[in-house]
């Protein structure tokens, strides 16, 4: 019989986070666990699990300061027994916080953490009561060795109790093909593009003034960058101000992004600070030539010169000088391609890492109090 499981994230829209829950509930479903999906602000994401037959169901949670966080943790405790919930797995940090101590001391259950992105992403507010939902928590899930080492560091969780699970990808969705370019882009000679939620630590303007360089010396060089949040309207007037905003499309965020990727030639990833991006992961899938940022588990996925370029973080020089070699080389764009596509179909397929997050769920749940973990 199936074991019944929890997957917790704030909201089930866009992001990478989402999608991993999203990617892992549907993965699990129909083999040795039951999985259910509770989120705070719902998003497309619950259409599709609801397709897969996964309970999907959403917590009153309005702030961890009122009310609403009490009656939620009531909610939440009162499903896992209704349920007979084994295991709890938040996959954000918002929802780490909630969903470690609204567990505790329920007899059987198994709480596991989820840290899938560095500290200086995390709040300054939240950052010590995070640390102790990690210490608390059974076990830590992290998505990049580099991150497990950073909690060692900071104290956060023994080495022991952290465990890598590389984020994956569905390479049936995402995988090489012709280039076909959104309407507005037929006419570009070489696209470059990024998909992301636009917040400040992706470094979106950076990327914006290494392509207005370029431009300069390639009129017929287009920008597609996808996706919507805060820093939209900013990165809007920098493009103008640069005097770019005709060669640059601003595309808004999609549940289906492989249409997107299928219009870019060069996918760069300027991020600040990065766990394990998936939006990377699926533009190397896609066999597109990515450029990106040298900064945590950028590395444990992108091999310079052999799966993509990577430049030093937040040097504007090396990412234009990066990026032009990648615009004005067709054979070395198009070999990095196909390099990238076949290193992500061998190695972070969607199903190498959901039979990972099995491996992780069967080891607590076979080992109430002592599961072992390792940095590997």
């Amino acid at each position: 019989m199936a074991v019944p499981v929890l997957l917790m994230a704030h909201s089930l829209g866009e992001g990478g986070s989402e999608r991993q829950l999203i990617q892992t509930a549907t993965g699990l479903a129909g083999g040795r666990f039951q999985p259910h999906v509770v989120s705070v602000a719902g998003g497309f994401g619950e259409e599709v699990l609801r397709r897969a037959d996964i309970p999907v169901w959403r917590l009153p949670l309005r702030s961890f300061a009122d009310w609403s966080a009490v009656s939620s943790a009531r909610r939440l405790r009162r499903y896992i027994r209704q349920h007979s919930i084994r295991l709890v797995h938040p996959f954000d940090y918002t929802l780490t916080l909630f969903g470690v101590f609204a567990t505790q001391f329920r007899p059987g259950v198994i709480t596991l953490a989820s840290q899938r992105c560095f500290f200086d992403v995390v709040p300054a507010k939240y950052r010590s009561l995070l640390r102790l939902a990690l210490r608390v928590a059974d076990g830590v899930v992290v998505n990049s060795r580099a991150l497990g080492e950073h909690l060692c560091q900071l104290r956060a969780a023994a080495p022991e109790r952290i465990h890598v699970c590389h984020n994956g990808v569905d390479t049936e969705r995402f995988r090489p093909g012709p280039r076909r370019r959104l309407p507005e882009l037929r006419d570009a000679g070489v696209v470059v593009g990024t998909v992301a939620v636009l917040r400040p630590e992706k470094n979106l303007g950076l990327l914006l003034r290494a392509f207005a360089d370029l431009l300069a010396e390639r009129p017929d060089l287009r920008l597609l960058i996808a996706g919507g949040g805060p820093e939209r309207e900013a990165l809007e007037r920098q493009s103008a101000q640069l005097g770019i905003a005709p060669s640059v499309l601003f595309h808004p965020p999609v549940a289906d992004v492989a249409p997107l990727l299928g219009s870019i030639d060069v996918f760069v990833h300027p991020s600040l600070s990065e766990g394990f991006p998936n939006a990377v992961m699926e533009a190397m899938a896609s066999g597109c030539c990515v450029v990106v940022t040298d900064v945590g588990g950028c590395t444990e996925l992108v091999t310079h010169e052999r799966t993509g370029l990577l430049f030093r973080n937040n040097d504007l020089a090396e990412l234009t000088n990066q990026l032009r070699r990648a615009i004005a080389r067709d054979g070395l764009r198009h070999a990095l391609g196909e390099a990238a596509a076949r290193h992500i179909r061998e190695h972070f397929s969607l199903e190498r890492m959901v039979r990972r997050m099995e491996q992780i769920y069967q080891m607590h749940l076979e080992n109430r109090h002592t599961a072992p973990g390792r940095l590997r």
